[in-house]
């Protein structure tokens, strides 16, 4: 729940009519927390449009981020909401929305490009004794607490919190596993 994490708790939530949200469990809940529902106009996306604007940028900038690792990444490529949640809004008089929710600047030190190729280096307990524990990879987002997601075409999606970035250069790898970096 969000009140679990702040000192804050919702009053409001806004819906686009429809049903599963509406009816249901989630009016249950909702009641239960004395929280209020409010519905747009059935078949009316203009009477909502800030959640329909978000929804936009939502999909085209997953849409943006999809030029370089495959599609079937799509659902990691929404990093883009995680992206907008940091960036400051005219709406909010130059405060990122993380800000105006957490009452704390966001630190986007760690934020990197989407599918840049990364080095990882992989915990030891998760691999053979034989098998390489640096791998390389493509970025597909973070992890709380510091990690981030990443695809190694030959073993699947990890979390790991030690790589190397990649951005603006490819690592080339020579017949000696070593990696020289191309400027």
């Amino acid at each position: 729940m969000i009140r679990n994490g702040t000192d804050r708790s919702i009053k409001t939530v806004m819906f686009d009519n429809a049903r599963e949200l509406v009816a249901g469990r989630m009016s249950e809940f909702c009641e239960q927390q004395g929280i209020r529902m409010i519905s747009s106009v059935l078949y009316s996306p203009s009477s909502n449009a800030v959640a329909e604007r978000l929804i936009d940028v939502a999909t085209n900038g997953t849409l943006t981020m999809l030029c370089e690792p495959p599609p079937r990444f799509w659902a990691e490529a929404m990093t883009i909401m995680y992206l907008w949640n940091r960036t400051p809004t005219k709406v909010n008089e130059g405060v990122t929305p993380y800000e105006c929710f957490s009452r704390m600047k966001p630190d986007v030190g760690h934020i990197r490009t989407f599918g840049c190729m990364v080095r990882a280096t992989l915990p030891k307990e998760t691999l053979g004794k034989l098998d390489d524990h640096g791998v390389t990879g493509y970025l597909l987002g973070y992890k709380y607490e510091g990690g981030y997601r990443i695809w190694i075409p030959r073993i699947g999606v990890r979390e790991c919190r030690d790589i190397t970035v990649y951005e603006g250069k490819a690592p080339v790898q020579p017949e000696d596993g070593s990696v020289v970096e191309v400027r």
